[in-house]
Order: C-alpha cells, then structure tokens, then sequence
C-alpha cells in the first residue's frame, strides 16, 4: 500500500467503523429496536461531531446485555475496539476500593468510624492549624476535607510503595473543612482507604482487590495491577486533543492513584459488575450484604443544587430514576461513564480511550432513550475547546508579534535617525518603570493562573491533562500584550521631529 492511498483508505475504514459498529448481542427483549436504532444515532452523532478514536458501549437490560464497540483500541495498527478491549476506568475505580474496605469491615477488622491513625499512625492532618482525625467514613464519604488540589500531589510512579508515598505527601497538610462537616470530591481520599486496606489485610492493595474481591465476584478480565493488564495485550491505546486532533498519548503511570482511578476493565465485565450492583447476578456471601451497604448514601450531605448525594464510589440521585447510581471517570487519556437503577434492572457502560466529557454526554444520552425522559444538553467538550482555543491564540498572536517586531525595527531606525525626539526624559524614565513593573505583576498572574483560577492546581498538571498547545499558548498570549505594551509606551514618549 503507497503512501498516497492509506490515508485515504484509513478515512474509508475509520468512518464505516462508526458508522456501522461492531454488534456481539441480539436486541434485548426489553429494549425495542426502534430505540436501539435511536441510541446508535445518537451514538454515531457524537463520534461524528467530536474526536473520539475509540468508545465500548454495555446495555444492560435485566439478564440481558446489548454492546456496540467504535473505532480503533489503536489507530495506527487498526486495531479495532471489542467488549474485550481494556480501558482504565478513572474515578470508577472508587467503587472496587469501597467493595474491599467493607469487606474488612463484614469481617470485623475495621469499623467505617475508626479513625485513619489507627491503622497508619503517622498520618497526622491539622484543622485551622490544629490536630484532628479523619475517619475511613469521612474518606469513604469524601468528608475528609481533603483539599482538591492534593490530586496535583499525586506523582508519577511505577514503583511498589507508591500509594504510600502518596499518602505521606498528605502528612501535615491543613485541611479545606472539618472532618464529617462537608463534602468535597478529593480523589486521593480514596488512596488514603487503598493504604488502610494494606494495614489492615498484610497484603498490597492490588493484590488484595485481585483475590478478595476481582477473583470471587468472577470479574477476570478487571485488573487492579498494570503489569497484569499489559500482559493481556488488551489494553487500548490511549489518545488526547492536540494541534487539533486526537492524537496518541501515553500519559504517565500513576500507581499510588490504584485505589481512585486506575483500574482496568473492558465493557463486558464491567456489565457484569453492574449486573452484580443491581442484584440480576447473585454474588456469593458476603458480598451481597457488603454491595447492597456500599450503595446506601451518606444522605447527611446533600448537594442542594443537584440533591445529590455520595454512596460508596457512586453519586447517589434520587431525583432522576435513570441516575440512581452513576459515575464519571477521567483520566488523563481515558474516561468513563457508569449507570444503573437496581429497581429497574437496568444499567449503562460507556468506556472510551480519551478524556472527553463527550463519553458522559453520550451515557446520558443513552439513558435519556431507555427511560423516555427529557435530560439531554448540548453536546460540548472542555477538553477540545481548551485545544481550539489555544491553537487559535497561538494563531493570532505570532502574526501580532511580528507586526509589533516590525513596528519596534522602524521606531528604532526612526530614532536613530532624530525623525523622533523623546519629550521628557523624566517622564519617560517613570512610565518605563511602571511598565516594566506592571508586565512583572502579568507574568507572576500568568505563571500563577492553574493556582489562581483552577483549584490550586499547577502547570504540570494541568499539562498532563489539558492539550500540549495551552501553555505555549499562554506564553504566547503573555508576549503579544508584552511586546504591545512596550511599544505604545515608547512611542508615546516621542513626537515625530519636524526640522522644516
């Protein structure tokens, strides 16, 4: 094949994959075809509008699940995506970690109001500078006052030990509230309890999620250890917006983050697990007691804007029969999306292999279809407007910064040659001054923006996540008003020199 006609061959290959995706399953009896007709619709809108390289979708409808797989695990191997094709799950991970916590508490080990210093003595936090304990209910609940940002804290890491050495990275901090007082969604609360799990059952935390919880609920295609998961050779690729596309992407490992947001599954055991949650599958004892505990909310916190509240691992809605129990997953490059009714036996995967809040807009989309009901918004993505946004600045701003060049380059010879004179040196000397000042004081806000305006986090974080184009974007942006400013402030300091 020549290099001319791939390309176009991969467009043919990659457009006829969403629009007519892979099927494992007949139509449920409980899901008409007209609606399933209408949910691959909405489906192939999505995938048509935004970038997604790869999405597995699970309905499940009682005993009965239904997938639809899109596009490729790895594009450039045309690798296309299957029910088996393993994705990292992000914050969906929380709700194995809350299955293996109370597991401990079935078995008398721990109880949900032993405080964290029990099992890990060094773990010291302080309230308005004073010492308090946070419970494993408050960091089950995210009730710790955990700050948000400490999810920046969270480094790189392959190594064993290394949700230890996240945790240890909490030590001393001074807390958002006090504990059990509010909600706040820190995701490394949930490190905290993997660190617990340790303590308290000898074993590391992957392991002990392995042959405690994975193995006996039969979900064997779900790993809680990456090694593991690589070996299979099933995981997808992982891709993110940049320069306008979806672009490969391998974003760093973080294994002290496990217990929050880095366990792997494909959409036919995840299907599975849902259909364990929801009580079609019958789990052995003791896990249908623990499962149906780890789904009663902590109703003493509610969000008064979406009268929402958090249950172990899943937001809680009782509002919205669709959302009884849901969850959004982001990673870096992967994100999911999870739903299910108990009472209605019905359920909803979505799993794709990049960070996009388009993988939500489809799940709800999805549910909205099922149930009949009208909460379906307009579809957007935080993450390709940043990268839209940025490209465009970069655009705009290098044309700018070479007029302004130019614009320096004749001012100069201009002086140069005594067609201008300055007015007051003085003046001219103060006014340089509080320029020079003020594009400090724009440089610091600049470097400082992540803290300022995004919870605390920095650069490095938000680089990670956000597309490649955002910082340079903002450099360039700082450096277009810089040069600006510089030159308005010259020019206005000299008059043009008329000898005639």
């Amino acid at each position: 094949m020549n290099f001319v006609t791939k390309p176009k061959l991969w467009i043919v290959i990659y457009f006829f994959l969403i629009m007519y995706p892979t099927y494992s399953e007949d139509i449920s009896q409980h899901v008409s075809i007209e609606k399933m007709s209408i949910i691959e619709a909405h489906i192939e809108k999505d995938l048509m509008n935004w970038q997604i390289p790869g999405l597995s979708v699970a309905i499940i409808d009682n005993d009965k699940i239904i997938y639809r797989n899109y596009g490729f695990s790895d594009k450039k191997m045309e690798q296309m995506i299957t029910e088996h094709t393993l994705f990292e799950l992000a914050s969906n991970s929380k709700a194995f970690t809350a299955i293996g916590l109370l597991l401990l508490n079935e078995e008398g080990k721990i109880s949900l109001n032993d405080p964290i210093t029990k099992f890990i003595p060094w773990f010291k936090v302080k309230y308005n500078n004073e010492n308090v304990e946070i419970n494993i209910e408050d960091c089950l609940y995210h009730k710790s006052g955990i700050p948000v940002k400490t999810i920046a804290n969270i480094s790189p890491d392959i190594e064993s030990g290394a949700i230890e050495r996240v945790v240890r990275n909490l030590v001393g901090i001074n807390l958002d509230f006090k504990p059990g007082s509010s909600f706040s969604y820190a995701t490394i609360n949930y490190d905290v309890l993997g660190l617990v799990i340790k303590a308290v059952s000898g074993m590391t935390y992957e392991k002990y999620i392995k042959e405690k919880v994975l193995i006996p609920l039969g979900l064997n295609n779900t790993y809680s250890n990456y090694e593991e998961a690589i070996s299979t050779g099933k995981v997808s690729q992982g891709y993110k917006m940049n320069l306008l596309k979806a672009r490969l992407y391998t974003a760093p490992y973080y294994r002290g983050n496990v217990p929050a947001g880095y366990i792997f599954s494909n959409s036919q055991d995840s299907a599975l697990w849902l259909q364990l949650q929801m009580g079609i599958i019958e789990a052995p004892e003791p896990f249908i007691t623990i499962i149906k505990k780890s789904q009663k909310a902590d109703l003493s916190q509610i969000d008064p804007l979406h009268h929402t509240s958090y249950a172990s691992g899943w937001f809680y809605n009782p509002d919205r029969v669709e959302l009884l129990f849901n969850n959004i997953g982001s990673n870096p490059n992967f994100s999911s999306f999870f739903a299910f009714n108990p009472d209605k036996k019905m359920g909803v995967v979505v799993l794709a292999n990049i960070n996009s809040d388009i993988t939500n807009h489809i799940g709800i989309g999805i549910l909205d279809i099922l149930y009949n009901s009208n909460m379906l918004f307009k579809s957007s993505d935080k993450y390709t407007m940043i990268d839209k946004g940025s490209f465009l600045i970069i655009l705009l701003c290098i044309p700018l910064i070479l007029i302004f060049l130019f614009l320096f380059r004749k001012l100069k010879e201009s002086i140069k040659n005594k067609k201008r004179i300055i007015l007051k040196k003085k003046f001219h000397f103060i006014k340089i001054t509080i320029v020079l000042i003020l594009l400090i004081i724009l440089g610091y806000i600049t470097y400082t923006a992540p803290v300022l305006f995004f919870c605390g986090l920095d650069w490095n974080f938000i680089n990670i996540w956000a597309s490649a184009l955002l910082f340079p974007a903002i450099i360039f942006l700082y450096f277009s008003l810089a040069i600006m400013i510089g030159y308005l402030t010259i020019i206005s300091s000299y008059k043009v020199y008329n000898n005639e």
